[in-house]
């Protein structure tokens, strides 16, 4: 029996171990307290959001019109962010935001911290149930209060932290972990006041165990769909067995009810009912959920279908990651095409409207039809928002032209899978690890360098450069009148910024987009592209000035000078750009030292003083060498001035193959070649002497390479005929859909490979290899190129390989099929292009042409056949080192393209050694592209540019005519679009470059291809074994490295992707 004592008797003499009496009990002052903060918050809450109402009701009423109105928000979306000054409260709730989110450090520690402290709480809760449920406090005796308000101090903390971040305050107020904290947060401070304690609601503290699968998650601990699942199941029954007596509620929720325990009051015997009809229904259902798991996995596994009459809800991983990100994310259920969901979620008042599509369904078109629906009914209900829409197929981005409020001047933008997926595969035949070097650059990712261990130092340098990203900038007015190349070597230089491409907008408000452009002078208003850390560095091109920052050392130190400040910036320093410009006088350019970020302290000043006369008269630099031959020079037997042919010596480059010793292996390793071999070299001679100069014909756009229709019947193959054509630097693309599968639609793969601005000897053949009837229906797109060759046959087929010479192909593509059989299961996607790479890279050659001696090569096809560029390289003797690209689907199939590779299962993608080494690729890196498109729009205009081979809107407009593709055009009508840049690799081994490629810096390097040839360096293709001392036979795989340092090291056999020119010799027709 608990001894009883009156209020009287406890003020004299504390004794904690005493019952207070029921007349003296004080415990609805507890109940009380939480009532009116809880009742008062609603109150306040109502209160201000009738007052926003009303204010935003007058406001509109003061607008003349509602279109106006709309004008206004669609205005205010386009403004700069530095234009929109941001109040306290929004900054406020910002940094609350990410204190109690698990998207960084502190935020996860924070989380963390506050679940151990609940646990801790209820431990402390079940000390004190040992003393009665109501007593009286004496702080000098008892030191568990000390406890208790020191766990509900940070749990108030924790509480104002997420009301604060909280996007609705009324239902953040109502939500279950808030009315836990609203009745026991006050009682302890109210316990503290009337000297008397309570323990009552202490108890729901328990509650917190529903966020175990949260905080197991954000720890790392739990990861797959099952584990979560099961963790949340867990979570809940704990919740609710602790939050309920426990043992006591534990046996009458299995329904057992042994009887010698039972409530007797009402409110008691009320309680049971309830909690007997919610827990018998969890009990049930936990319970066999829970052994099943542990006995198979397979109900957690695979795909699911979701039975007919039930709600969806989001599956285990995305309820996780909603909650993680719940501060900055709303889920809700519904359709844009009922305007009462669209109404719910506000979209008159949205920024954008994003629509993504399903990757994994069986009939793209079908897919791409429903978004575009999708489409049409967002415009319907609002046609002021902006749309960013993904498509699978690229022949329906033409069906979005036909949605009357459709307006790409205003951001509506589409991402097609299809085409950037092509063309990133197309530019990685070209410039293999572009296509990495691009897709790191737009997303929007950090991971630390200090991860990474001494097995595989190389990642230290690529982690590096995968952590740059994409900015734009509005140029400082203080390089207004100087050149592209002027303000690039400065961006470089002085500013520690690379600089790519710049955009301008014409009186009409129309956008003019250059890459590198050659003769393009900086005017007012100017956005210029940049590669860098952080938007902070990006802004130092902003407020960079001649006058405040000429003597600056430090890049950190530029910054918002009071020219600026006064509105000075629109002046035209004339004189001072003439003389930085026309004088001998040169300019500082930084170049750091001890840092490895381009443009960090300390540093020194190198005098750049050489300026070359042409560039000083803005004039084409006529003596800028082709960036893929030494020198390029007119014939005098041959050429003319009304051909304008040229004759070209092209150097010897390091094949990407080759380990890093220059000297080939002695001792008669290598196998020579057989009859079947010089029978290849005689036909291959032949051939080359009865092939004259063809004259180029372009599409009506200038974008391409153009023939005339060719019959799918003149393109087909068999073994022998490929045998015969002795293919040699072509491009082997293998397709894997059957007959009946649905289209790829091949021609954005083809025409970045007949883009105009290469040149004849850089146009490679074409050999696809697939399933003929499949390929006959993929024609019609592929018609109008040459040089295109089908091989019907599978890409298992290691004859077929072989008769297409496919260790000497100059890229192996491996597409992988459109899409998954209703059948299989969804990451089986990738068998095909797996098992078939593997199979290639296990074959071994010993009939490849580059591998017969000198002396063979001389008696048999004669002295000057070495001499002919198209068996100048030597041929790979094993799969092993034939480039390759494989593409995939799904991003856990990487980790099987590389068996020797050390990759974790849970690796993020970028951080595998193919993607990292640029030899495969998966489509889901394009989702990166759509956010980035959100933040900032230029970046899909930069994009498509780089990958698609220049494709422009004329171009797109008249393939969405749906006619064949017309064109005619010749050298002289196309010169203007010819001239764009384009992405070449260059060998530091040999060529305009390689007096850096022993030991010199890559800053150095920048300056000199910038001021000689307008070139720009962007990042190199480095061998991954390259730094390794003590290792056998070093791997023939490279990897990617962004924008290296100033003072990065460069080695022989780097390869440089550099942003270059067309030839020069086209300036003439200008």
């Amino acid at each position: 029996m608990v001894k009883t004592c009156t209020l009287a008797a406890l003020s004299e003499s504390c004794d904690f171990h005493c019952l207070i009496v029921k007349e003296d009990r004080k415990w609805w002052y507890f109940i009380a307290t939480s009532g009116a903060i809880f009742f008062g918050g609603l109150l306040v809450i109502l209160a201000s959001r009738l007052f926003i109402k009303i204010c935003n009701s007058k406001q509109s009423r003061l607008n003349p019109t509602k279109k106006d109105a709309n004008k206004q928000r669609i205005n205010r979306s386009h403004v700069a962010p530095e234009v929109q000054k941001r109040g306290i409260y929004v900054k406020l709730k910002e940094q609350a935001g990410t204190l109690i989110t698990a998207q960084t450090f502190k935020g996860r520690c924070l989380v963390v911290i506050s679940f151990l402290l609940s646990m801790l709480y209820i431990v402390l809760y079940a000390v004190e149930a040992s003393y009665p449920v109501e007593h009286c406090l004496d702080m000098k005796i008892q030191k568990l209060w000390i406890f208790d308000i020191a766990f509900n101090l940070f749990f108030l903390l924790h509480f104002l932290l997420r009301f604060l971040a909280a996007n609705d305050k009324l239902m953040f107020w109502v939500e279950t972990l808030s009315l836990v904290d609203l009745l026991t947060i006050p009682q302890v401070f109210v316990s503290v006041v009337l000297q008397q304690n309570w323990l009552g609601l202490r108890f729901l503290r328990a509650m917190q165990f529903i966020r175990l699968a949260d905080i197991l998650q954000f720890l790392g601990i739990i990861n797959s769909s099952g584990i979560i699942t099961l963790t949340v199941m867990i979570g809940n029954l704990f919740a609710l067995i602790f939050t309920s007596a426990g043992i006591l509620h534990l046996v009458t929720m299995s329904t057992v009810g042994f009887g010698d325990i039972s409530a007797i009051t009402y409110f008691g015997r009320t309680f049971m009912i309830i909690f007997i009809s919610i827990g018998l229904g969890m009990f049930a259902t936990y319970i066999p959920a829970i052994l099943e798991y542990l006995g198979s996995h397979t109900v957690y596994h695979g795909s699911y279908k979701l039975s007919e009459g039930r709600n969806f809800l989001p599956d285990a991983e995305m309820q996780s990651l909603l909650k993680k990100h719940f501060v900055h994310v709303s889920y809700f259920k519904g359709t844009v095409l009922s305007a009462e969901d669209c109404k719910r979620v506000k979209m008159k008042v949205a920024d954008s409207c994003i629509v993504l599509c399903n990757r994994e369904c069986v009939n793209p078109s079908e897919e791409d039809s429903e978004n575009i629906m999708r489409v049409v009914a967002v415009k319907n209900y609002y046609p002021g928002i902006r749309v960013i829409i993904q498509l699978l197929q690229y022949q329906n981005k033409s069906y979005l032209l036909n949605i009357p409020s459709w307006n790409p001047k205003r951001g509506d933008d589409v991402v097609c899978i299809s085409e950037l997926k092509l063309g990133f595969i197309a530019q990685s035949c070209l410039s293999p690890g572009f296509s990495t070097l691009l897709a790191n650059v737009f997303s929007m990712r950090s991971h630390e360098t200090s991860d990474t261990t001494e097995s595989d130092s190389w990642k230290t340098y690529y982690i590096e450069g995968a952590n740059l990203e994409l900015y734009t900038e509005t140029l400082s007015s203080s390089f207004k009148g100087m050149t592209f190349q002027q303000v690039a070597e400065i961006c470089f230089g002085k500013l520690g910024l690379l600089l790519i491409a710049i955009e301008t907008i014409k009186p009409d408000g129309e956008k003019v987009f250059n890459i590198n452009p050659l003769d393009k002078t900086i005017e007012q208003r100017t956005r210029g592209y940049f590669i860098a850390d952080s938007a902070s560095e990006v802004k130092r091109a902003l407020h960079y000035c001649v006058n405040c920052h000429a003597d600056v050392k430090q890049p950190e130190l530029i910054k918002e000078c009071d020219c600026s400040k006064e509105n000075e910036t629109d002046v035209h320093l004339t004189g001072v750009v003439n003389h930085a410009v026309d004088h001998d006088t040169a300019y500082l350019c930084f170049a750091p030292e001890g840092k490895q970020r381009n443009g960090k302290p300390p540093g020194k000043f190198d005098v750049y003083k050489e300026r070359n006369h042409n560039r000083r008269n803005n004039k084409p630099h006529g003596g800028s060498r082709n960036l893929l031959f030494v020198e390029a020079v007119w014939s005098s037997k041959n050429a003319s001035v009304s051909d304008h042919c040229i004759e070209v010596e092209e150097f010897k480059a390091v094949d990407p193959r080759l380990s890093f010793s220059l000297t080939n292996k002695q001792g008669g390793e290598a196998k020579q070649g057989t009859y079947k071999v010089l029978h290849k070299l005689k036909a291959l001679k032949e051939q080359q002497a009865n092939d004259g100069e063809k004259k180029p014909c372009f599409d009506i756009s200038g974008t391409f390479y153009w023939c005339q229709p060719t019959r799918f019947e003149n393109v087909l193959l068999t073994r022998e005929d490929a045998v015969n054509i002795v293919f040699s630097h072509h491009i082997l693309v293998c397709v894997f859909n059957e007959e009946d599968a649905p289209l790829l639609g091949l021609r954005p793969l083809v025409i970045p490979l007949r883009a105009s601005n290469l040149l004849q000897s850089e146009l490679k053949k074409i050999v696809f290899l697939g399933n003929k009837e499949y390929m006959a229906r993929e024609w019609h797109q592929l018609c109008n190129f040459e040089d295109v060759f089908v091989l019907p046959g599978s890409p298992f087929c290691r004859a077929d390989l072989r008769a297409v010479n496919a260790n000497l192909a100059d890229m192996v593509v491996f597409l992988s099929p459109s899409t998954a059989r209703k059948t299989d299961d969804p990451k089986l996607a990738d068998k095909e292009s797996i098992l078939a790479s593997l199979n290639l890279k296990a074959m071994s050659f010993d009939d490849a042409v580059g591998m017969l001696s000198e002396s063979t090569r001389n008696a048999f096809a004669g002295p000057e056949f070495h001499e002919a560029p198209q068996v100048e390289r030597r041929g790979s003797a094993y799969g092993c080192n034939v480039p390759i690209i494989t593409e995939v689907a799904f991003d856990q199939s990487v980790q099987y393209l590389d068996i020797d590779d050390e990759d974790d299962d849970d690796l993020e993608l970028y951080l595998t050694q193919p993607f990292a080494c640029g030899t495969a690729f998966t489509v889901s890196m394009l989702d990166s592209l759509m956010s980035a498109s959100y933040f900032n729009p230029d970046v899909l205009t930069l994009v498509r540019n780089l990958v698609t081979g220049g494709v422009n809107q004329f171009l797109e407009e008249h393939i969405a005519e749906g006619d064949e593709l017309k064109g005619g055009l010749d050298a002289a009508q196309t010169a203007d679009t010819r001239s764009r840049c384009k992405i070449v690799q260059i060998s530091l081994f040999d060529g305009p470059l390689a007096q850096y490629g022993d030991g010199g810096k890559f800053g150095d390097m920048f300056l000199h291809a910038l001021q000689s040839s307008s070139m720009i360096c962007l990042g190199l293709y480095r061998f991954r074994d390259s730094n390794k001392i003590n290792i056998g036979i070093p791997s023939a795989k490279r990897y990617v490295i962004c924008s290296p340092p100033y003072n990065f090291v460069l080695q022989q056999t780097d390869l440089v992707f550099v942003l270059a020119h067309s030839d020069p010799q086209l300036e003439k027709f200008k």
